[in-house]
């Protein structure tokens, strides 16, 4: 299939609330800040959304969940087209979201105890949901997540131990986090650590976008890295006031928002805050060695090598796992490994050693003099790859084959290969196993999964 390209798009999500029969919607959220697809910030009501485009979305989504019955609090989700206004429906989350606070402070309605009493059986007009709640002000919300940004728009997760936790307080600002002061982090858990709510019953933005930046200025954590910096910068921007905001605002304004400005702040903090403290970690190896530490905080899924191994500069030695991402690390010099600090499924943080290395001239590994030789050379992971994917071509399964031939009948790649053209089919899940791990093997279960 083939989906119109939206090049400046909102995203925009509507609060809906059914009990089976009846459906009503507590308005939209702007959730159109978002870092490599994943929000940042939330707005309620959109700021700038036409009052006939939100009648337009808020049907679209009411209709789509009394087609479905819909039983529970959920959200719609649309893509909205700046061009022309026109928008296009992208998914249903049938639960609580992480922003589901906007839509409570600006309606009034609590929507966990909403959520419960739908459960329970009870009916909209039972909880006085009969008719649609007028919303009163704006909200937005930050989420404060333990990263921080780099040049190129990466985040990077970060992890320690807080040394200061202090939210902001008075009229208008909530917080709902589980920061404290002792608190080390965990990378088994997603990095948002606190999500920062302001609210004005004002009409006008402006107040809201006011009372966020003092409460920024107001919000210690130390400890930890946090993107908090990266939020002070944002609401400073002309066009977030004006919410001239689309999906890839936050990637087409990297610059500005990673700049290395003077921290605002409104609270005392002592001179011996600002350390990053992190478990202990063994920080020295055998003498004549440096270590190789990871670059970012997660979870080993595998070390490559092993003491007594020779590494050149640029190896592979390890891979870590992070805010659901796969990341190499590389050897940064060659020599021998004398030492290791980390095995697989360790959970390391930033700085930590993996390895101790004594450096030596190592000349290029096999592998990579063979890459460096060999243009039609494959990578052994590569070759994994491609060798997966191999096993459940047609030409691999002569069995399954063959029983479908007994049936007089073709095979699904025979079908696709007489309607597409060569090379037009992209193929996904093709990978996917039999959830049968506890009882097969992982040979077995590549055997007969295809």
């Amino acid at each position: 299939y083939v989906e119109r390209l939206i090049t400046k798009a909102r995203h925009i999500e509507i609060q809906i609330v059914g009990d089976g029969k009846d459906v009503v919607h507590l308005g939209e959220r702007e959730c159109s800040l978002q870092r490599r697809r994943q929000k940042l910030v939330e707005i309620a009501p959109s700021p700038t959304l036409s009052e006939g485009l939100r009648k337009q979305l808020t049907d679209a989504a009411v209709k789509l969940a009394k087609e479905a019955s819909y039983d529970n609090i959920g959200t719609f989700e649309f893509l909205v087209d700046e061009a022309d206004q026109s928008f296009a429906f992208m998914e249903t989350n049938a639960r609580l979201q992480v922003e589901h606070t906007v839509t409570e402070e600006i309606t009034g309605v609590d929507l966990v105890k909403t959520q419960l009493r739908i459960a329970t059986g009870k009916t909209l007009s039972a909880i006085g949901l009969g008719i649609v709640p007028e919303p009163r002000g704006y909200a937005i919300q930050l989420r404060i997540n333990m990263e921080s940004m780099n040049a190129d728009g990466e985040a990077l997760p970060s992890g320690g131990t807080l040394t200061a936790y202090q939210a902001p307080s008075g009229p208008g600002i909530r917080v709902d986090g589980f920061g404290y002061t002792g608190y080390t982090s965990s990378p088994h858990y997603d990095s948002l650590l606190a999500k920062l709510i302001a609210y004005s019953p004002s009409t006008d933005y402006q107040d809201a976008v006011k009372r966020a930046q003092r409460a920024l200025d107001e919000f210690f954590i130390d400890g930890v890295k946090t993107n908090i910096p990266l939020h002070q910068n944002l609401l400073r921007i002309p066009t977030f006031a004006s919410n001239d905001v689309y999906t890839t605002f936050i990637a087409d304004h990297t610059a500005a928002l990673t700049k290395d400005s003077a921290r605002r702040s409104r609270y005392a903090a002592s001179k011996e805050t600002g350390a990053v403290v992190a478990p202990s970690v063994q920080a020295t190896g055998p003498d004549g060695t440096r270590p190789l530490s990871a670059h970012l905080q997660g979870r080993v899924v595998s070390i490559d090598v092993s003491e007594g191994d020779s590494v050149a500069p640029g190896q592979q030695i390890a891979v870590l796992e992070s805010m659901k991402m796969e990341h190499i690390v590389s050897a940064e010099t060659g020599g021998i490994v004398r030492e290791m600090a980390a095995k697989p499924d360790d959970t390391v943080f930033e700085g930590a050693p993996l390895l101790f290395i004594e450096e030596r001239d190592v000349g290029m590994s096999e592998s990579a003099a063979a890459a460096a030789v060999d243009l039609d050379y494959i990578r052994p992971d590569l070759e994994e790859v491609i060798e997966r994917h191999a096993i459940g071509l047609d030409e691999r399964r002569p069995d399954a084959v063959a029983r479908r031939r007994g049936r007089n009948q073709r095979t699904a790649r025979e079908n696709i290969d007489d309607l597409c053209d060569p090379d037009s089919f992209i193929e996904y899940g093709a990978l996917v196993l039999a959830a049968q791990r506890r009882r097969r093997s992982m040979e077995d279960l590549i055997k007969m999964s295809p």
